[in-house]
C-alpha cells in the first residue's frame, strides 16, 4: 500500500515537475516503509532523526537522503556522515556543517529554508541573498535549494502570492550568483491543493 500510494504521487506530480521525497519520520525510519517508498518513486527519503536516517543509509536507490530540520550544532558530524541533504535556518550551524563535511572528506548538500507566513522556521526573505552568499563561501558546502514549510504550525496554506515569493527568490539567487538551484521546496502534503 505504501509503494501503491507513493506512485500514485508521482504519477500525479511528475508531469508538473514536482519530485517526491518520502518523508519516514512517523516510522522512525523504518527501512521497509522506505524501501517502498522508493519502490514507489520517490526521488529520495527525509526524517527529522538523524539516526532514522542511518537507518535507511543501506536502501539500495537511496541516494538521497534528507535531515528535514535544521541541525543541531553537536550533531553536525552524525549529520555529514549519514544525511546528504540538510534544511538550514542558522550561519553558526553551516559554518559546523562545513567544518565537519571538510574533516569527513564529504561535499553536503544544503537547501536554505525561509520563512514565508507560517513561523514554524526559516530566515527573513529578505536575508536570502547574504545567507546564499554564506553558504557559496564553505568550500564543502554546496547550496542546492531553497525552501519554505506552509501548513504546518499556524496554518499558513501555499497561495499563489506565498509561492511566487520564493520563486522570485529562487531566480534572484541564481541570477546573483551565476547558479542553478536543483531543489525548490514548497513544502509538504499540504501543498497538494494548492
Amino acid at each position: 500500500k505504501i509503494e501503491h500510494n507513493t506512485r500514485a504521487l508521482v504519477d500525479l506530480l511528475t508531469p508538473v515537475g514536482v519530485k517526491v521525497v518520502g518523508i519516514t519520520k512517523a516510522t522512525l525510519g523504518k527501512p521497509e516503509i522506505g524501501a517502498a517508498m522508493l519502490r514507489g518513486g520517490a526521488a529520495g527519503l527525509g526524517d527529522s532523526r538523524v539516526s532514522n536516517l542511518s537507518r535507511l543509509s543501506g536502501l539500495a536507490g537511496s541516494a538521497s537522503r534528507t535531515l528535514i530540520r535544521s541541525p543541531m550544532l553537536s550533531e553536525a558530524r552524525d549529520v555529514v556522515r549519514t544525511a546528504t541533504c540538510s534544511l538550514n535556518t542558522g550561519a553558526a550551524v553551516l559554518k559546523r556543517l562545513d567544518e565537519a563535511a571538510t574533516q569527513e572528506r564529504r561535499i553536503h548538500d544544503v537547501v536554505l529554508m525561509v520563512e514565508l507566513g507560517d513561523l514554524r522556521e526559516g530566515i527573513a526573505a529578505d536575508d536570502v541573498a547574504d545567507a546564499a552568499r554564506a553558504v557559496l563561501g564553505h568550500a564543502s558546502l554546496r547550496l542546492i535549494g531553497l525552501g519554505a514549510n506552509l501548513a504546518c504550525q499556524n496554518g499558513v496554506v501555499p497561495t499563489d502570492k506565498n509561492m511566487d515569493v520564493l520563486t522570485t527568490l529562487v531566480t534572484d539567487v541564481e541570477s546573483a550568483h551565476g547558479i542553478s538551484l536543483d531543489r525548490v521546496s514548497g513544502g509538504n502534503s499540504a501543498t497538494l491543493e494548492w
